[in-house]
């Protein structure tokens, strides 16, 4: 009984399997779309005829085996399809058991373009981002570009371009036969730096890039002049800018087929320099030169300072290189001043004024003090910033006219000080024509005193400039300084104790280094009584013999005494008193009966 029912039973499986219909598929939808994506999709089916085992469905799109198969009821499955490309594509079904399989055609989506990369303008790599670009080198090419590459997930396809310039480059993307257009630009052209000329002008060279090669695509503007071109490269662009009159700064703008940086890029011409200043003194109102590079050529925008102070002009010698100005009014050494380039630059720089030159010095000389001018150059104008020194003695009270110091020197006496103006930071003293300043020297205008050769006396003189201090005053009498004591009575009189004397005595007073007037002292003239040959007045024999002189004022100083006899003089006389002189006399001649005398004393005769 049990063997007929199971050969009952297997013949009735085997019928069933005979007789079982074929898969069908009525229609698919990928996602709600009515083309699958070129990645594969899981497709939702129409269709009959699966069973109800989906392990024992099978199936493949041109060879390809399909991912996943699932049955969802008798008329609906899922079926994983495969990533592909083209618009026929066969999907075959196929059911364990059945002879026949369901096919049904796969378009695959046409590639879309979302974004395009900018190349180079030397040619680069640009990447299209999109969809539905597939994963086979095979079925996919690019009308201008080589070099194909693929993203795995279907939207990244790359490849390079030629070189180029401008916007909008079409090219076509072909994708298992279906087509797709897009556009690229290439970029902007792109400065990195440029080499700096002066304002003279020059070759400049710009690197940077997607410059291209053509000279016809490109366009420079330097602020708003147009630029003569000399070459390009993609990288690198040579160019002639012609000089420049003031600024130091414009906009440099390159357009490359019709593209151009849209923040500028500012270019600078070459910084000014000083390469050569005045290193002497220069004198206020003197044209000054000074030299150097990319100095410009406006002689508005360019201009000078001094300390911060007003605007001093300047003159174009050499555009560029040279300008001159005139020194302004000023003193003192290593001053600043300001070359002015406009707000761009300035540039410090130093110079010297001369120092101060006495050329006169005028007016009261006298010791109790008094105004004096002193004429000079290269004083200034501001009095505030001069001072006078006499020696180490202030000049006070000072003043300027011109070219004039007027100031007050204090009481004083000497000669040969040395007269010291600093202006600023200067002194006239280390100028080798200083001029000194002496006081006016003493001067004695009358005296009175005791002629008597028989005593000194006190000689009262008047006079002017003998200072206020007597230990300064010395007495000279007959040539040598006396030491003797001076007493003021004022400051125009002395009285100073004269010595012992007789005849006329020369006589001065010096003050300060500084001899007065010389005065010529007379003492009471030598009276000349008789001569004596012995005690009771003989006269003196024809032979001669020893006699004595007798008279008054003769004084004590034998060598101021001379004594002739006839026409010869006495060499041997001795001086006994201020009255009285022995002497010996020569012999007379025959017939002869008096002698002739003459007594000098200190130059007088008598």
């Amino acid at each position: 009984m049990r063997k007929i029912l199971f050969i009952f039973l297997l013949i009735l499986k085997i019928s069933a399997i005979v007789i079982s219909p074929p898969p069908t598929i009525t229609s698919l939808t990928y996602g709600g779309a009515s083309e699958c994506p070129t990645g594969g999709i899981i497709a939702s089916g129409v269709g009959s005829n699966y069973g109800v085992d989906p392990t024992q469905v099978s199936g493949d799109v041109n060879g390809v085996p399909i991912t996943s198969f699932e049955i969802v009821d008798e008329e609906n499955f899922k079926v994983g399809i495969p990533a592909g490309t083209g618009i026929s594509n066969t999907l075959t079904l196929s059911v364990l058991g059945s002879d026949t399989s369901a096919t049904y055609n796969i378009a695959y989506q046409a590639p879309s373009i979302d974004s395009v990369s900018e190349s180079t303008t030397s040619g680069s790599t640009i990447t299209v981002t999109g969809e539905n670009f597939g994963n086979n080198l095979e079925v996919i090419a690019v009308d201008i570009g080589s070099e194909i590459q693929i993203d795995s997930d279907h939207t990244v396809i790359s490849f390079k371009v030629p070189a180029g310039t401008g916007t909008s480059k079409p090219f076509v993307l072909t994708v298992g036969g279906q087509t797709v257009s897009g556009y690229y630009d290439y970029s902007k052209p792109y400065i990195e730096s440029a080499t700096q000329v002066s304002t003279e002008g020059g070759t400049i060279t710009v690197t940077g890039s997607n410059f291209g090669t053509s000279l016809q695509t490109v366009s420079i503007l330097l602020g708003t002049s147009s630029i003569f071109i000399m070459s390009v490269d993609h990288n690198t662009i040579v160019f002639a800018a012609g000089e420049r009159t003031q600024g130091y700064s414009d906009a440099l703008q390159i357009t490359v087929d019709g593209q151009s940086e849209e923040v500028l890029y500012t270019y600078y011409f070459s910084e000014p320099s000083i390469t050569s200043s005045p290193t002497e003194p220069i004198a206020s109102g003197s044209t000054v030169i000074i030299e150097g590079t990319s100095f410009g050529k406006s002689n508005v925008y360019t201009y000078i300072t001094k300390d911060g102070g007003n605007t001093v002009q300047v003159t174009f010698v050499e555009d560029h290189k040279k300008i001159s100005f005139v020194m302004p009014i000023g003193t003192g050494f290593e001053k600043t001043f300001n070359l002015h380039f406009g707000k761009d630059f300035t540039i410090p720089f130093t110079m010297s004024y001369p120092k101060p030159v006495i050329t006169e010095i005028t007016g009261d000389f006298s010791t109790g003090g008094g105004g004096i001018h002193i004429k000079a150059d290269n004083i200034g104008t501001d009095d505030g910033l001069i001072s006078v020194t006499i020696g180490e003695r202030d000049c006070v009270d000072l003043t300027l006219s011109e070219d004039t110091i007027t100031c007050y020197v204090p009481s004083g006496i000497g000669k040969d000080f040395k007269v010291t103006i600093r202006v600023d930071d200067q002194n006239s003293e280390d100028n080798a024509n200083a001029i000194n300043f002496s006081y006016d020297p003493p001067h004695i205008d009358s005296f009175v005193g005791s002629m008597s050769t028989s005593e000194a006396g006190i000689l009262t003189i008047y006079g002017s400039n003998f200072g206020d201090t007597p230990s300064y005053i010395n007495f000279i009498w007959d040539g040598q300084t006396t030491g003797a004591t001076v007493s003021m009575y004022d400051l125009e009189t002395l009285d100073i104790p004269r010595p012992l004397g007789a005849g006329a005595i020369k006589f001065q007073v010096e003050v300060g280094g500084q001899a007065s007037n010389e005065m010529t002292f007379f003492f009471n003239i030598p009276e000349f009584f008789e001569m004596y040959y012995n005690e009771n007045g003989d006269d003196i024999p024809i032979t001669g013999g020893i006699g004595e002189l007798r008279g008054d004022n003769f004084g004590y100083d034998r060598s101021r005494i001379s004594l002739q006899i006839n026409e010869n003089y006495l060499d041997t006389f001795e001086l006994i008193s201020n009255n009285k002189i022995s002497l010996t006399v020569p012999p007379g001649e025959s017939g002869q009966t008096q002698y002739s005398v003459t007594l000098t004393v200190a130059g007088g005769i008598y």
